[in-house]
């Protein structure tokens, strides 16, 4: 309040007087009250009674004076009792509104007799106007946006323009920003407060830096504006986001697939923002001119690298005349590679079309089938030749200003030796031998990485080098890791095929032939035996088991070729036929031709023997799920293959008209009730030689050779005249005995062995599924007692299969007493009729089965034959019933059950008058 002032005595004879003659309270911002204090001083000694009156003066109305009764001053009246006392009053200014204001305040006394007077005069002026301060041109509705898209750790600045356009001067301080996304943001405003001088510009630096990643929306900055006005609330607009890779995966031939890293996300946006390129992620066209010098896509194209808005595209990656020249340590690696200087080691990547790219990718899904775990990315690289190291390359693109680091990891295949640079510097030892010890897991193979970790500048590119090392050939899976701070770790599923022989023949190698050859002169039809040894190393990480197999081709002295006319297990020996090398270890093969086993003919005929060596390896060799699977037999394209050369003629029998397969068919049950015993099937051969051909045959129980007039007596020797033809009939016998024992294997027992039962019976498979055994005896044709071929007749029994639906009876809960009615449906799977027959569970007082037994009809195509059982349930007492019927066919092992579950209960809710 302000002081009062005393003036001197006024020289009229006044009896009291007002302090001020004027009360100036100048111009006042709006919704602000202001008070004055001033004073009412008697001057007399009398006794005297004071009243004070506000008249306001209006200019441009009428009346232009009014008495005003707001009550703006404090005390309007009261009484002096003595000289000089004195009584302060505060006149409040709370007008709201602009105003301009002109008033008296006029002193009345009033005497004894209430005369009154007026005794002295006080003016009050002011103006009120309102307080007006924007932000930016705006005063209020303001939102503030970078315009660009921010990265978390580096701060961007957006500079605020406070402007005063009152005559009065203001204040300003900013406040803590509030809102649910203000905890993800660092806003430093700098100066946060100062003074508003009247029609005078601030400019204030508004600095945010993200912490996380997203779009923020609920940001809010709150500005005081000097006392008494409303507080100019800012809202903050931005979207963060953190480090973004390009990465380049090799795809097909010269083409590398882009792959954005992490996947684009997108957000949705509030209508009523202004325009925003945070919405166009890195698209450098809708940008504003100045700020299309800082896009991503300027080191992209200094490079020559191609990148489109798509997030994932194939695209030519050629790095242009920037690239880093590879330093001293790079080159000696790339000799390391190729294992000498002169040669240069070329990338072998898969091409990712539909024809060839899913190669790899679909045999393991044969193999392991769902339980086979592939990242989304999929990079394959293909026919990797043995103990060859190859260089499979792709890039990381860092698209953002942020700075971060990158490690690159193989999953399965690393190895925890350190690279020795100097050893291949040096030539201590040779390619080859530095990366077999550089492999220290079991598979024999290496995936290593060039440098392991590095650092991501901004829009930098990095090249990463994964070089692959086997010595077992076999399709790898590997998981390559390339993990960046604050953003996911990137997997992609690396599927490397390694092609090539697992073994060698130092003996037999020839740079003229195709494959390692074992040449036999010419030899006479009754000659001996002559022998060749061929030395076979093992130069894998596993053992292996090879079976040979001889495969022949026959040409005339003309040069025609000749087919199925050689026995070749007569002519060839393989000793041993099943070799075991363990892992780096050496055999010996021993081939031995007979001649003098084989009929002599008139005719010379070349021979060119194909011996092939299937592999065959422990099942924890062949295959680990997620890990490898080294294909083996028929499936490796790359077999072990020698050829030995001859020159030979033999007669043989063909077999050109036979089907090629000769199968007979009995339903178990047509055996049991119609008596089937026995089928038979009709063989015919032909000599098509000019000489006789003496063959004897022989075929494994349950089948047998009918007697033949070309059958020579008290032998299994069948004569077959020049140019004629050999017709035999093969029979096969099923009695109801063998029925029963081949069903062991059919419907095995819990702990049984089924392979123990098979060997046992000699049955080849059996489908427990679809209850189809499968017999397969070879019909053994002899040239001078040594096998020439094998022709196979398979006889399939098809068992009775059944099946119920529903498999099992939940009835819940039953009323005491109360009986529910059940139907199961019972199916026929084959193609004959089945006969059943129901038990019960010892519990018999509560089940009743309607019908016990019956028979079920051959099923025809999809339509499937069923008989319908229909289950009486009847509790007695009120608890939990676990009772089961069972469904025996005319098998007497084979049967289904079905589990009933009812509980009995004595709440009447469950009664259900239910007419059977």
């Amino acid at each position: 309040a302000a002081a009062a002032v005393y003036d001197k005595p006024p020289e009229r004879a006044s009896k009291m007087t007002f302090s001020y003659p004027f009360l100036e309270f100048g111009i006042l911002p709006n919704d602000l009250q202001v008070e004055k204090e001033f004073v009412v001083k008697n001057l007399t000694i009398e006794p005297m009674k004071w009243k004070i009156v506000e008249v306001k003066y209006n200019i441009d109305t009428l009346p232009h004076m009014e008495v005003f009764k707001s009550g703006n001053i404090s005390c309007d009246g009261g009484e002096f009792s003595c000289i000089c006392q004195e009584q302060k009053i505060r006149y409040t200014v709370a007008k709201k509104g602009p105003v301009s204001w002109v008033s008296m305040l006029l002193l009345f006394s009033i005497s004894e007799d209430n005369s009154v007077e007026c005794e002295s005069l006080c003016i009050v002026t002011y103006e009120i106007i309102n307080y007006e301060v924007t932000v930016n041109g705006r005063s209020e509705g303001l939102a503030l946006c970078p315009m660009k898209i921010l990265y978390t750790g580096i701060p961007e600045t957006i500079t605020v323009r406070l402007e005063n356009h009152s005559p009065i001067r203001g204040v300003f301080y900013f406040l803590k920003p509030f809102g649910d996304h203000s905890q993800y943001v660092n806003i430093q405003v700098s100066p946060s407060n100062g003074i508003l001088k009247p029609f005078k510009p601030v400019l204030v630096d508004i600095t945010i830096s993200g912490t996380e990643v997203g779009i923020f929306e609920d940001v809010f900055i709150p500005c005081f504006i000097s006392k008494g006005q409303k507080c100019a609330i800012l809202r903050m607009l931005c979207a963060v986001d953190c480090v973004h890779l390009a990465m380049y995966l090799p795809g097909s031939d010269q083409y590398y697939q882009k792959i954005m890293w992490p996947p684009k996300v997108l957000f949705e946006y509030d209508d009523n923002w202004m325009f925003c390129p945070c919405s166009l992620e890195y698209d450098p066209e809708m940008m504003p001119s100045e700020m299309n010098a800082q896009s991503p896509t300027t080191y992209n194209e200094r490079y020559n690298v191609d990148i489109a808005d798509a997030e994932e595209q194939e695209l030519t990656f050629r790095p242009g005349d920037n690239t880093p020249v590879a330093s001293d340590e790079r080159i000696i690696y790339d000799e390391c590679l190729s294992g000498s200087k002169s040669e240069k080691t070329s990338d072998t990547v898969s091409k990712s079309d539909e024809l060839k790219g899913g190669l790899l990718r679909e045999l393991l899904q044969e193999q392991f089938g769902e339980q086979l775990f592939l990242q989304e990315r999929i990079v394959e690289v293909r026919n990797i030749q043995l103990k060859t190291p190859t260089k499979i390359t792709f890039y990381l693109e860092n698209i953002t200003p942020v700075q971060s680091k990158y490690t690159v990891d193989a999953i399965n295949f690393h190895t925890n030796k350190n690279f020795d640079i100097t050893t291949c510097k040096l030539h201590f030892k040779k390619a080859e031998d530095i990366w077999n010890d550089m492999i220290t897991n079991e598979y024999g193979i290496l995936v290593l990485p060039d440098s392991k970790e590095g650092n991501l500048i901004s829009f930098g590119l990095v090249e990463v080098n994964l070089t692959v090392f086997s010595n077992t050939w076999g399709i790898y899976q590997e998981e390559i890791a390339v993990d960046v701070p604050d953003i996911p770790c990137f997997t992609f599923s690396l599927l490397v095929e390694v092609v090539g022989c697992p073994v060698s023949y130092p003996l037999a190698t020839s740079k003229i032939t195709e494959y390692p050859t074992v040449r036999f002169e010419s030899a006479a039809y009754h000659s001996d035996e002559i022998q060749r040894k061929v030395k076979i190393l093992n130069t894998s990480c596993v053992p292996v088991n090879i079976v040979w197999e001889k495969f022949m081709q026959a040409l005339s002295k003309a040069g025609n070729k000749i087919k199925n006319d050689i026995d070749i297990n007569n002519l060839f020996t393989i000793t041993p036929c099943e070799s075991h090398l363990e892992k780096d270890s050496h055999h010996f093969l021993q081939i031995t031709m007979t001649p003098k086993n084989i009929p002599p003919l008139e005719k010379l005929i070349q021979i060119t023997c194909s011996l092939i060596g299937n592999l065959h390896l422990e099942e924890h060799h062949r295959k680990k799920l997620n890990y490898f699977f080294r294909p083996t037999y028929l499936e490796n394209p790359n077999q072990i293959r020698m050829e030995v050369l001859s020159a030979l003629e033999l007669p043989v029998l063909r077999s050109d008209f036979l089907k090629e397969n000769i199968t007979m068919r009995f339903y178990a049950n047509e055996v049991i009730f119609d008596r089937k015993f026995d089928d038979r099937t009709t063989l015919v051969f032909h000599n098509t030689h000019s000489c006789v051909a003496e063959v004897e045959m022989s075929i494994d129980d349950p089948l047998e050779i009918l007697d033949t007039k070309s059958r020579r007596e008290g032998t299994n020797i069948y004569v077959v005249q020049p140019l004629s033809t050999l017709e035999i009939t093969i029979k096969c016998n099923i009695d109801y005995q063998r029925i029963l024992n081949f069903s062991d294997i059919v419907y095995p027992k819990k702990d049984a062995d089924i392979d123990e039962l098979k060997e046992k019976f000699n049955v080849q498979s059996v489908d427990t599924e679809l209850k189809i055994l499968h017999i397969q005896r070879n019909l053994t044709i002899l040239h001078k007692g040594d096998i020439e071929k094998a022709v196979a007749l398979d006889v399939y029994i098809y068992y009775p299969d059944i099946y119920a639906k529903p498999s099992v009876l939940r009835l819940d809960q039953i009323f005491l007493g109360n009986t529910r009615k059940t139907l199961v449906t019972v199916f026929n799977n084959t193609g004959y009729l089945i006969t059943f027959e129901i038990f019960k569970s010892l519990a018999s007082e509560v089940l009743y089965v309607s019908p016990h037994y019956g028979e079920i009809k051959k099923s025809t195509g999809f339509n499937k034959s069923f008989c319908n059982i229909f289950i009486y349930f009847t509790p007695r007492e009120a608890r939990q019933y676990s009772e089961s019927i069972r469904i025996v066919t005319n098998i007497p092992n084979y049967f289904i059950e079905i589990p009933i579950k009812a509980t009995g209960s004595i709440n009447e809710k469950f009664y259900v008058d239910y007419k059977i």
